[in-house]
C-alpha cells in the first residue's frame, strides 16, 4: 500500500512542478478551468491503487506519467510539448539518481525507501516552485534561451546515461545474474564514455563562444552608451533651435526699429549677436529630447525605404535612464524598419509608435508591417537573420531593461503586422 501512495504523490508531484516550469520559465498562457479538469485524472488513479494488484498499478502509473505530459500541453498554450517531455525527464532522473544515492550511502531498509523517495520527490519540488516563483526564474529563463539545443539534449543525455549506470551499480545485489548485470553497466558505461567524449569537446568550444559573445555584449552596451551621448547631444542643439525660434519674432521687431530709424549699424550688431550652434531640425516633439533625436534619426534610415514613423503619445523626462530609453526605441524601431525594408511596394510603409504615461507607469506599443507572419515560439519572436549567432542581444538589453522597471514585453503578429507591447513602472 506504501508503494501505492508514494507512487501516486510522486506523479501529482511531477504533474505541479511540469505546470508551474512551463508557466514561469517557459512563460506559457494556461486555462484555470483545464487545469482543475486535469485533477480529476488522479481520482481514477487513486481508486486503481486501492481495488488492484501492485502489477495492474505499476503499469497504470507508467501509462499516466506519459499522460500527465498530454495533459499540461492540453492545460497550456504557447509552448512545445517537447520543451515538457525534456523537462519532465530532467526531474525525473535527477531524482532517481538522488533517491539511489542516498538509499545506497545511508544503507536504508528496502521496507523504508519510500520515505526517501517521499521526501527527495518533495524536496525537488520546493526547490522547483522556489526557482519558478522567485527572482531566480529570470535568470533561468535567460541560461535556457542561450544555451543551444544541441548543449541542452547532450546534457540531457548524459544525465540519462549517469542515472542508468547508478541504479544498476548501486543495486547490484537485485542481479541473480551476475554475468547479465556487468554486461549490463559495461553496455552503459560505454555509451557514458562515449556521450563525455562528445560533450568534452562540444563544452569547451561551447565556452570559448560564450566569451567571445559576452565580449560583442559589452561592445553592444558601450555603443548604446555613445549612441545615448550622442542622442543628448542632438537634443541639446535641438533646444537652442527652438530657443532660438521663440526669441526670433522679439528680435525681428528690434531689427526692424533699428532699421526704421536709420541705425543700420545697430542692427548689424544685434544680427552679430545672434548665434546657432546648429540648424539641424529634429522632427518629433515626444517630450524628452534624447527620443526626439533617435526617432529623428531613425527617420532618416525610414525614408530610404519609403517608411514613415508616425508618434503619438509622450515620453517621460525622469524615472527612466536615457541609455534605456535607447535600448527601448532603439532596438523596437530598428526591428520594424528591418522588417519594412522586406517589402516591397509604392505605398508608403509606416511604424506607428505610441506611448502613455498613467500613474507612473509607461505602456508603449511599436507596430509595423510584415511580409509574412513571423513565429513567436514561447514570447520570443524567431529570428530570420542569415547570422543567427549574434541574434537575441537586442533582445536579451530590452528584457533587462523591462526587468529593471518591474514591468512585461509581449510580442504578437499575425500576417500583415508585427506588435510589440512593453510596460514598465517607473516608481522606485
Amino acid at each position: 500500500m506504501a508503494l501505492v501512495v508514494i507512487s501516486i504523490i510522486e506523479c501529482f508531484l511531477y504533474y505541479i512542478c511540469i505546470l508551474s516550469i512551463s508557466v514561469k520559465l517557459l512563460e506559457a498562457k494556461y486555462n484555470k478551468i483545464k487545469i482543475g479538469v486535469s485533477f480529476l485524472f488522479f481520482i481514477p488513479i487513486i481508486v486503481i491503487g486501492v481495488l488492484c494488484d501492485n502489477n495492474t498499478i505499476i503499469l497504470t502509473l507508467g501509462i499516466f506519467q506519459i499522460l500527465e505530459i498530454l495533459l499540461a500541453r492540453f492545460c497550456l498554450h504557447n509552448v512545445r510539448i517537447t520543451s515538457i517531455i525534456y523537462f519532465y525527464i530532467f526531474l525525473f532522473f535527477t531524482n532517481t539518481i538522488i533517491i539511489s544515492c542516498v538509499i545506497y550511502f545511508l544503507s536504508v531498509k528496502s521496507n523504508k525507501e519510500w520515505i526517501i523517495e517521499l521526501a527527495v520527490n518533495l524536496t525537488s519540488m520546493i526547490i522547483c516552485l522556489i526557482v519558478c516563483h522567485t527572482n531566480l526564474n529570470y535568470k533561468v529563463r535567460q541560461m535556457l534561451i542561450w544555451i543551444p539545443k544541441s548543449i541542452k539534449r547532450l546534457l540531457l543525455s548524459l544525465l540519462i546515461s549517469c542515472s542508468i549506470l547508478v541504479v544498476l551499480i548501486l543495486n547490484a545485489s537485485f542481479y541473480k545474474d551476475n554475468q547479465n548485470w556487468s554486461e549490463a553497466v559495461r553496455i552503459v558505461l560505454i555509451i557514458l564514455i562515449i556521450f563525455l567524449s562528445l560533450a568534452t569537446p562540444i563544452l569547451i568550444i561551447y565556452s570559448m563562444t560564450n566569451t567571445h559573445l559576452k565580449k560583442l555584449t559589452d561592445n553592444y552596451e558601450k555603443q548604446i552608451n555613445a549612441q545615448s551621448e550622442h542622442y543628448a547631444l542632438l537634443s541639446e542643439l535641438n533646444y537652442e533651435l527652438r530657443r532660438f525660434r521663440h526669441d526670433c519674432n522679439n528680435l525681428r521687431i528690434g531689427i526692424s526699429k533699428l532699421i526704421s530709424d536709420g541705425d543700420n549699424e545697430a542692427a548689424l550688431e544685434m544680427l552679430d549677436c545672434i548665434s546657432l550652434k546648429d540648424k539641424s531640425l529634429i522632427k518629433f516633439d515626444t517630450g524628452n529630447g534624447i527620443v526626439d533625436a533617435l526617432l529623428t534619426d531613425k527617420q532618416k534610415l525610414a525614408d530610404k525605404i519609403n517608411t514613415q514613423i508616425e508618434f503619438n503619445g509622450a515620453v517621460p523626462s525622469t524615472g527612466i535612464k536615457p541609455t534605456e530609453l535607447c535600448v527601448i526605441f532603439g532596438n523596437t524601431i530598428d526591428n520594424a524598419l528591418e522588417a519594412c525594408k522586406k517589402i516591397v511596394s509604392s505605398y508608403i510603409k509606416v511604424i506607428y509608435v505610441d506611448c502613455v504615461c498613467n500613474s507612473g507607469f509607461m505602456f508603449i506599443k511599436i507596430s509595423n508591417p510584415v511580409v509574412q507572419k513571423v513565429e513567436i515560439l514561447e514570447k520570443i519572436p524567431s529570428t530570420t537573420k542569415k547570422d543567427k549567432s549574434k541574434h537575441g542581444f537586442g533582445l536579451y538589453s530590452l528584457e533587462q531593461v523591462v526587468k529593471q522597471h518591474s514591468g512585461k514585453i509581449s510580442f504578437e503578429c499575425d500576417e500583415n503586422k508585427f506588435q510589440v507591447d512593453i510596460e514598465l513602472s517607473l516608481i522606485f
